[in-house]
C-alpha cells in the first residue's frame, strides 16, 4: 500500500509511537493500574491519525488523477467531490488554472485562424498585381509590338 511508503506518515507514527511508550514507562513508576488506559489511549490517538491521514491520502490521489485526466485533455471531470479544508482550497486553485489554461488554449486556436486568414489575404494581395506585371512583361516582351504600343503599355 503507497499510504504506508509515505515517509511523512512514517515518521509521525513512531514519534506518536514513541510518546507512547515514553508515556508507559513514566506511568510503570508511577502507577502501574494506568499502563492499560495509556496504552490504549495511546494507540487510539494513533489510530486515529492513521484514519485522518489516509483518508486525506485518499482524497489527494483522487486530485492526482483528475489533475492527470485534465492533462490529457479529458473535458469533464468531478468538481463536487471536493468540501472546504486544504484539499478544497487545492482543488479550487487547481480547477482556476484548468480554466485559465483552457481559455488560453481557445485564444491560441483564435490567434492561429488569424493568422493563417491574415496570410491567406496577404498572398492573394501580393499575387493579383504579381499577375498584372507578368502580363504586362509578356506583352512588352513580344517582339511583334509596335515600338508606339509597347510605350503605350509601359506608361
Amino acid at each position: 500500500m503507497k499510504f504506508l511508503r509515505n515517509i511523512e506518515i512514517k515518521r509521525t507514527t513512531a514519534v506518536m509511537a514513541v510518546i507512547t511508550a515514553a508515556a508507559l514507562i513514566a506511568v510503570w513508576f508511577y502507577d502501574r493500574k494506568l499502563i492499560i488506559p495509556v496504552l490504549l489511549f495511546g494507540a487510539a490517538f494513533i489510530v486515529v491519525y492513521l484514519v485522518s491521514a489516509f483518508l486525506r491520502y485518499r482524497r489527494i490521489t483522487r486530485l492526482s488523477a483528475d489533475i492527470d485526466r485534465i492533462l490529457h485533455g479529458e473535458e469533464n471531470i468531478s468538481i463536487e467531490d471536493y468540501s472546504e479544508g486544504d484539499i478544497g482550497v487545492l482543488q479550487s486553485e487547481v480547477y482556476k488554472m484548468t480554466i485559465r489554461l483552457r481559455e488560453q488554449q481557445s485564444g491560441l486556436m483564435q490567434d492561429k485562424v488569424y493568422l493563417a486568414d491574415l496570410l491567406a489575404d496577404i498572398s492573394h494581395q501580393i499575387r493579383t498585381p504579381l499577375t498584372s506585371i507578368n502580363i504586362l512583361v509578356s506583352m512588352i516582351s513580344d517582339p511583334e509590338m509596335s515600338e508606339e504600343k509597347r510605350e503605350q503599355t509601359i506608361h
